[in-house]
């Protein structure tokens, strides 16, 4: 037959191999449609194409029979499937995919700018994704597979290649957080590390993802896995916690190492857990009695309140015990210990002082904003939005920096005493958005750790041109002094 008929050959076997997997994969999977299963399968042709011209030899690129038959029955805690079915890849009829029924409404394609890797050292050799961009939509925290999002991994020792993700996948993903800007996937699950299905320093890797709303894919990410740097565990240094006589307390943590997570007003997780040990609760861990509220949780310090009740309230002078879990890497702090100090009703309140607001330099419109007084708890930063900060322009009926306000206040510093606003931002000075000089504004302040507010108006300083209400000249041996007297 010559070169070109045994390519011919070769890629018509590439062709019905290929079919095989789609009919095997629309049997098992028989609503399985979109842009995503259109990337899948141009990227099964091409590389099973390329490999079939490097080897003159075909690859089972589809899945391997099920090595235990185990159907998946309702109530089934998906995160321990592989611990239920000995360690085995799930059958066909045991795949859990998130399906979202929904009526395409996006317009815009996703846009992938980054991914970023973690290895997870503590989870078994595990890595961590977090996929930045535009336009990914919403859907709900999920352990399994969905419609909208492709993994392939190439290896570097030449195996086959492998897919983690999409529906009818083996190899699950713990997805922790999906908007609109960034999808954060804490390991991969399922089968991981089965049939040699991990990710290894060298291997390349491929992420796509679509919109839940509908409308195309994005586009493929392409990047190389790091090496596998082990991670250094978190650290708790101080803890500053502050009680008050309402029932609300709460603390700020400094350390290191301790990753990131999203602020919200409700946290029931994984990643944090305080024992009161005088009176034998924990707090904020899954299924304590008492969570937390989570203001901010940055690589250097984390603020926390929380309120309880009866046998689950906190009281002066309780011995407590506090460790993080940095949500990155799954390493666990050093166990912090503290005592709660003195209730003090009706003083934690914050007290407001003085306000000071000068122009920004270099701009005509955009002011600074330095706020003293006591009593404001500490607080995170540097940060845009927090709700624990409102300014309202009472004139205008513009707020700025509270939790999803479109106008930002840049807070470089924030300490017991003082509140540093460097800017405002965001929307700031698009369609009229702006603090006019005579404005009157609203600052209310609220301490992360009690929970009490404090409030405060001002007025935005009015610039008025200078008046001159006197000139005076004197003369002394043939030099004359002017004075110049006015406002």
């Amino acid at each position: 037959m010559g070169v070109i008929g045994s390519a011919y050959g070769v890629v018509q076997s590439v062709k019905s191999k290929l079919r095989s997997r789609r009919n095997m994969k629309r049997q098992r999977r028989p609503e399985r449609q979109g842009p995503l299963f259109e990337v899948l399968e141009q990227r099964l042709y091409l590389s099973a194409t390329a490999a079939a011209f490097a080897t003159s030899a075909l690859t089972d690129y589809g899945p391997k029979p099920p090595a235990l038959m185990m159907p998946l029955t309702a109530g089934t805690n998906k995160s321990s499937l592989a611990e239920e079915t000995g360690g085995q890849r799930l059958p066909q009829s045991g795949v859990v995919t998130l399906t979202t029924t929904t009526t395409p409404t996006a317009s815009t394609a996703p846009v992938i700018s980054q991914v970023a890797m973690t290895y997870l050292q503590a989870n078994g050799g595990n890595w961590s994704l977090t996929i930045y961009g535009t336009s990914f939509g919403t859907q709900p925290a999920f352990n399994g597979t969905s419609d909208y999002i492709l993994i392939t991994d190439t290896p570097i020792n030449g195996s086959s290649e492998w897919g983690a993700g999409y529906g009818g996948d083996w190899v699950w993903i713990d997805v922790t957080r999906w908007s609109n800007n960034e999808i954060d996937i804490s390991r991969f699950t399922g089968s991981y590390t089965l049939y040699n299905w991990t990710i290894n320093a060298g291997d390349q890797l491929q992420v796509t993802v679509a919109n839940p709303a509908g409308g195309p894919a994005s586009n493929t990410y392409q990047l190389v896995v790091p090496n596998a740097t082990p991670a250094t565990p978190p650290v708790i240094n101080s803890v500053n916690a502050v009680s008050s006589g309402s029932g609300t307390w709460g603390f700020s943590v400094s350390g290191g190492n301790l990753g990131t997570a999203l602020a919200t007003n409700v946290s029931d997780g994984s990643y944090l857990n305080m024992v009161d040990v005088t009176k034998h609760f924990s707090i904020g861990y899954i299924g304590d009695a008492v969570p937390v509220s989570i203001a901010s949780w940055t690589d250097t310090g984390i603020s926390v309140t929380a309120s309880g009740s009866g046998a689950y309230s906190v009281g002066s002078g309780d011995k407590m015990a506090l460790a993080v879990v940095n949500p990155q890497t799954g390493l666990v702090s050093n166990q912090y210990q503290f005592t709660m100090p003195t209730a003090t009703p009706g003083a934690d309140g914050p007290a407001i002082t003085n306000v000071s607001i000068q122009p920004l330099s270099g701009s005509t419109d955009n002011w600074t904003v330095t706020i003293t007084g006591s009593n404001f708890g500490t607080n995170t930063t540097p940060l845009s939005t927090s709700p624990d900060l409102l300014i309202l322009d009472t004139t205008n009926n513009m707020p700025a920096g509270y939790t999803g306000d479109s106008v930002t206040a840049n807070v470089t510093s924030w300490t017991d005493s003082q509140i540093v606003i460097q800017s405002f931002g965001g929307s700031y000075g698009q369609s009229g958005l702006v603090f006019n000089p005579g404005d009157q504004l609203s600052i209310t302040i609220t301490n992360p750790q009690t929970g009490e507010t404090g409030n405060t108006t001002v007025t935005l300083p009015v610039e008025t041109a200078p008046v001159i209400s006197n000139v005076s000249f004197q003369q002394s041996n043939g030099d004359w002094t002017m004075t110049v007297v006015g406002s």
